[in-house]
């Protein structure tokens, strides 16, 4: 119990700290790619957080009252179509974060939905999953413009994979059709690296013998950014191990029937070792400790796809001090934040 005691003292730690802050002007990065973020996803990850908290008896209802306001807000005035997640002027990306932005979001709705007893919540949730178009011939979800612009597919397989994770959670039929049609055709040809890493660029376009212009522009996209990455590009993917795996977890634990679990690659994933040279690549990374918090991550993915590897990880964790050391980090808001990927595992035995 020790692990678990001290992560959510460290859950209501931030909460504390946060909770000060104005919902309606915070501004964060995300990490190394210093992309300005609007308050959404500080108020979406804190939301998680705050209904964790009061779920469990540890803060009063009305500490979440600013913060329900402001997502109350949010969702009467700007919930036509998608979320404005961030500023690009000073980039080419688009302001939603791909299909990213919008799981984050359909995430804490999802949760303090039932945490609160909010059926706005939920409803939102499924509302702005329902909004984006599934692909079918790709199986994978278009990106969405705030005003309802359709954009072309998120080429990102964690941006997806994460996407797809909150469509089961919802219990509709046709997002839960959807995801299970993306991870029954993407999971099986996933690209691993040594030691079962996922490709950070895995490619998730289809080939076809009578292939469109768009769909060559897919391809090119999809592909190109895989057959260009090197090394750099294979650190990156270590780092976003735990990313990805906590998502598959997830995706596992709500759709246990998929035919891809028995496939050759997901069984590979499940031979993945957290050791201590991938502790040290997490460290040395601008993407690892520093962005993504691996450890509250992995710790899911082994409880629930690789227990008999669970209590290694944990004892490492624990004899490490990661939680409480700079290789964890708690410097940064965001990286306060993202401590709440960890309630994942704190609630895998309910």
């Amino acid at each position: 119990m020790f692990l678990k005691d001290e992560l959510i003292n460290s859950i209501k730690e931030v909460f504390e700290e946060l909770v000060l802050l104005d919902n309606f002007t915070i501004s964060t990065d995300n990490g190394p790619y210093k992309d300005k973020e609007l308050p959404v996803r500080f108020n979406c990850h804190l939301l998680i957080i705050g209904s964790f908290l009061i779920r469990n008896g540890l803060i009063e209802r009305e500490r979440l009252s600013e913060l329900e306001k402001f997502v109350s807000n949010m969702i009467e005035n700007d919930s036509k179509f998608n979320y404005k997640f961030r500023e690009s002027n000073f980039t080419k990306r688009d302001t939603v974060n791909g299909t990213m932005g919008p799981a984050w979001v359909a995430e804490s709705l999802l949760y303090a939905g039932d945490a609160l007893g909010r059926q706005d919540f939920t409803d939102e949730a499924r509302r702005l999953l329902n909004c984006h178009v599934f692909d079918e011939t790709n199986r994978c979800w278009h990106r969405l413009t705030p005003c309802g612009m359709l954009l072309p597919i998120d080429y990102t397989f964690n941006h997806q994979l994460w996407f797809a994770e909150q469509c089961l959670k919802t219990y509709e039929p046709d997002l839960i059709d959807q995801a299970s049609s993306f991870l029954e055709y993407q999971i099986p040809k996933l690209i691993l690296l040594r030691n079962g890493i996922i490709h950070h660029y895995t490619p998730i376009i289809k080939f076809l013998k009578k292939p469109t212009i768009g769909h060559l522009t897919d391809l090119y996209y999809s592909y190109g950014q895989f057959l260009l990455s090197g090394a750099y590009q294979k650190d990156k993917s270590v780092a976003y191990q735990g990313f990805n795996l906590k998502a598959l977890a997830g995706c596992f634990k709500l759709a246990p029937q998929l035919k891809c679990w028995s496939s050759n690659k997901f069984k590979k994933l499940t031979k993945f070792e957290y050791t201590a040279e991938i502790n040290c690549k997490l460290s040395a990374n601008a993407y690892g400790y520093q962005y993504n918090p691996s450890v509250y991550e992995f710790l899911f993915w082994f409880k629930t796809c690789n227990p008999c590897r669970f209590d290694y990880v944990k004892s490492f964790i624990e004899k490490e001090r990661i939680i409480h050391n700079n290789l964890q980090p708690r410097e940064t808001t965001i990286q306060k934040l993202r401590i709440y990927e960890v309630i994942s595992y704190l609630e895998s035995d309910d």
